[in-house]
Formats: structure tokens, C-alpha cells, sequence
């Protein structure tokens, strides 16, 4: 427990099985799923053999080994060099001794927020950013140098007996290990998507089986290796896997395409998607996405899209939106589909060209309605650059 802060405590008080919750911490904490076993916790052993080696012996310190170093060796690892400084004035040898410690480390434990993200969900995950923040221990693989954090694009589609989920972020180590995407839902394990690398990002998929044993948030991880240069990129965030009737409007997250042919179907997507979430004005992209609950009957679609503010207070988005037709206002599209042979979600897509808007944070709205139903609602978070800006 000296490795965990005051709130990671009292989450592990309040689980109902203390052990599995020391697992949950222990999986999530290893820095890279890629990289084959969990060095976190080898590196907690190995500074617990440290520890226990250097019991009653001196240290340049010129103190005793005590429970004091033995909990400093745990938490943040042991020295690496020691320097002895010129003698002062009339010391012919210097009597003191400087220790060098491991050099960019980074806190892996989760924070509360990750185990238990209800607050603050957006639907859009909750991004994991490493840093060192709070002390309570620090690490860094012995594989790497440098860990980026690049943004990402994920999104999630509904499937048969389960939840595809999908990301892609660009490309900035240009790996040599291989990349991987990872999912784990509470169950024990994580599990192995498909990943792959090209056009300058890395991008991968997997499939969340929907099961009462599963828990309603799970972690995912799109990962990277550089070997040779010592280099690993990772994007970890906290992301619910909904459960949606099959008779209900529904729609799926909206997932930001390189331009191209209409997909068909969604493996076609990961390799796809933007690698991030930033945009420009006047950029022409594809929007995905699923609709589902749509009857055996046709029926009359209706689809509108807007851009709207996000990074401003609830009163003053309500008038600072932008549309995305030709006049300004949103975007209409209507169409009857033709019924399913078998029930299950469509997957759309629709070419649009960004509009003239400011820097800062919008929201890309889509809105689906048929007759006699709520609108289905979307929103995917776009970062607005402005060239030059």
C-alpha cells in the first residue's frame, strides 16, 4: 500500500474482493501489453530484492539500512550512481556522496478516475495520461527511454453478442516491435485485437463481448514499439461498453474517415480512421456510423449534422453553433431504408467539408430520427487548428 495514493486506498477498501482488485491494479499497471509479461510488477520484485539484500548494511548515505530506504527502494527504485564531490577546506576526503536516480520515470498505477470513470464520461473514454503526479511511486521500463501519449480517435460499433471497438493515433516512434491493440473488461485477462501500422499511424480493433459477468467499463490500449530507439508510444483510456435493445433508435459512436470509397462494412474502418481527433476548417471528411433498431419495414430517415462549441459554459453553446450546409444551417439529409433482411444496426457514411470556425473544441453532431420516434443522438469531440494560427 505505500505504492498507492489516498484514493486509490480507499477504492481498494471499498471493492467486495480485495484480491481481485490488487489484481485489476497490478494488469492495468504494466506499462506496455505489447512487451511480454507485466515488468511493473517484476521491477516491485526486483527493487524487493534490492530491499532485502541491502538489510543492515551502510550506504554513502552513512546511515544504517532501515524500513525508511527499504520503502524509498519500493517506491521509486534504487540508486543508479553515486558521486563523491571534491573535498572542502581542510578535508582531504569528502564525506559526503550523491545519488543519481533513474531518470524520466512515470507513475503507472491508475488513478481513481480510470478505475471508476461514471464522472466525467463523456462517451468518449476517459484519456489515462501518465505523469507524476502525486509521487507515491514512480517507474520507467527498462525497454525505453521515452513513452509518448499521442491523442487518438476510438469509437464503438454494436455487433452481435457484443461491442467493436476500434482507434487509430498517428504514427510518432516509427516502431520496429510491432503494435497492439488490447481491451480488458474486468474479466481477469486482457485480451489481443488485431493492430497495424501505416500511412503514418497505427491503428487497431477488437471485439467486447456483452456478458452479465463483464463489467461496464473496461480499459482499452492502442501501443507501439521502437526497440532499436529505445521508443514506445501508448493510448489507454477508460471506456464504456454500452448494451442497446435491438428495437430501440440508436446510434453509434461517429468515427472521422480519411476521404475515399463508402465503407461496407466495419472491419474497413480501423485502417481508415484519422489518427487523432484534429481537424482544420474547410477539411473534407467521411462520417461513419451505425444506426440501429430500424424495423423489418422501410422507413423514412432523417439525418441532420452540425458543429457546436464545446469548450465554452451550457448558456453560451446554446447559440454558438455552425451548420454544415451551404446557407448555414445543419446539414439535412432524408432517405427511406429499405428493411433488413436480419435484425441488426446499418452502417452510413457521408462526405462533408468542415466549415470556417475558430480555434478551440466543437462537437460534430449527428441526429437521427424516424417517424414516431427520439431522435438518436451522437457527438464526436474534434480539437479546431487553424492554419498558421
Amino acid at each position: 500500500e505505500p505504492l498507492l495514493d489516498g484514493d486509490l486506498r480507499d477504492w481498494l477498501e471499498s471493492q467486495p474482493s480485495r484480491d481481485a482488485a490488487v489484481e485489476t491494479l497490478w494488469r492495468w499497471a504494466d506499462p506496455l501489453f505489447l512487451v511480454e509479461g507485466n515488468d511493473r510488477w517484476t521491477g516491485h520484485m526486483s527493487r524487493w530484492a534490492h530491499a532485502m539484500s541491502s538489510e543492515d548494511s551502510r550506504s554513502p548515505h552513512q546511515m544504517r539500512w532501515g524500513p525508511d530506504l527499504t520503502e524509498s527502494v519500493i517506491r521509486f527504485g534504487w540508486t543508479v550512481a553515486w558521486e563523491r564531490p571534491w573535498p572542502r577546506g581542510g578535508e582531504t576526503q569528502s564525506s559526503s556522496a550523491i545519488g543519481h536516480e533513474p531518470p524520466a520515470a512515470l507513475r503507472f498505477f491508475p488513478d481513481r478516475g480510470i478505475l471508476e470513470p461514471d464522472e466525467g464520461d463523456t462517451g468518449q473514454g476517459i484519456p489515462w495520461i501518465l505523469d507524476r503526479r502525486g509521487m507515491k511511486s514512480l517507474y520507467l521500463p527498462p525497454y525505453v527511454d521515452s513513452l509518448v501519449q499521442p491523442d487518438a480517435q476510438v469509437a464503438r460499433f454494436t455487433r452481435s453478442g457484443g461491442v467493436v471497438v476500434m482507434a487509430a493515433a498517428r504514427d510518432v516512434v516509427e516502431p520496429d516491435g510491432g503494435a497492439g491493440f488490447y481491451v480488458d473488461v474486468g474479466v481477469g485477462e486482457v485480451r489481443v485485437g488485431t493492430a497495424g501500422v501505416g500511412g503514418g499511424k497505427v491503428w487497431g480493433s477488437a471485439l467486447v463481448e456483452t456478458a452479465p459477468d463483464h463489467g461496464r467499463y473496461g480499459l482499452v490500449s492502442l501501443e507501439a514499439l521502437d526497440r532499436g530507439g529505445r521508443r514506445a508510444q501508448r493510448t489507454r483510456l477508460a471506456l464504456e461498453f454500452p448494451s442497446v435493445p435491438d428495437d430501440v433508435l440508436s446510434l453509434s459512436d461517429v468515427v472521422l474517415l480519411e476521404p475515399g470509397p463508402e465503407p461496407t462494412v466495419l472491419d474497413q474502418l480501423p485502417a481508415r480512421m484519422l489518427p487523432g481527433t484534429e481537424v482544420a476548417p474547410h477539411d473534407t471528411v467521411t462520417l461513419a456510423f451505425q444506426v440501429g433498431g430500424l424495423g423489418y419495414r422501410p422507413e423514412a430517415v432523417s439525418l441532420r449534422v452540425f458543429m457546436e462549441r464545446r469548450d465554452r459554459g451550457f448558456f453560451s453553446r446554446m447559440g454558438d453553433w455552425v451548420g454544415l450546409g451551404d446557407d448555414g444551417e445543419p446539414l439535412s439529409i432524408s432517405w427511406t431504408e429499405s428493411g433488413p433482411q436480419t435484425p441488426g444496426p446499418i452502417l452510413r457514411a457521408l462526405d462533408v467539408a468542415l466549415p470556417d470556425v475558430e480555434d478551440g473544441l466543437w462537437d460534430l453532431v449527428v441526429g437521427v430520427r424516424t417517424a414516431g420516434r427520439s431522435e438518436a443522438v451522437s457527438r464526436r469531440t474534434v480539437r479546431v487548428r487553424v492554419p498558421g494560427s
